[in-house]
């Protein structure tokens, strides 16, 4: 009865496959109420300088997100109002409600190329993000960074380079 009760807290837990999930691409839909609580609350933009999917230098600017459920997706901004400008932010929120329960970052010279959540209902318990490390950087090509939930808050548990 024990492990059954264990193996049922620990499902109820973790509601989400464990991959890994690439943000949005600047060729996918856009969920337009979202991006317009972005801007009015003074978000920066991602400015990508080079489209993957037709391989062509230009200059594009926009949200990329993660859709996790109707109620969480991760969000990437390059500011945040009333903050120094220091690169780029990850921002949890409830985008019905344009509630923001976590912000992780500043992420200097590197981007969030994807991320991986557990929640339980609309709360993030864990998050384990890759970070794409600038071109300049030869090795290591990319840095994981792992958070864990502690006192309502996202809090920094692992970091480690892979190649």
């Amino acid at each position: 009865m024990r492990i059954l009760t264990l193996l049922f807290l620990s499902l109820q837990l973790t509601n989400i496959s464990g991959q890994e999930i690439k943000f949005s691409g600047i060729h996918d839909t856009i969920n337009v109420n979202l991006t317009e609580f972005l801007e009015q609350s003074n978000f920066g933009m991602i400015t990508v300088y080079y489209d993957e999917k037709t391989m062509k230098d230009g200059h594009w600017s926009y949200y990329p997100t993660v859709k996790f459920s109707e109620s969480i997706t991760a969000v990437n901004v390059s500011t945040i109002p009333n903050k120094k400008n220091e690169y780029n932010y990850i921002l949890i929120l409830n985008p019905n409600l344009k509630l923001i329960t976590d912000t992780i970052g500043p992420f200097y010279d590197s981007y969030v190329e994807t991320i991986e959540i557990k929640h339980k209902k609309n709360e993030v318990h864990f998050m384990k993000i890759r970070l794409r490390n600038p071109p300049e950087q030869f090795e290591p090509k990319y840095t994981i960074i792992e958070y864990t939930k502690t006192k309502n808050k996202l809090i920094e548990t692992k970091n480690y380079d892979i190649k």
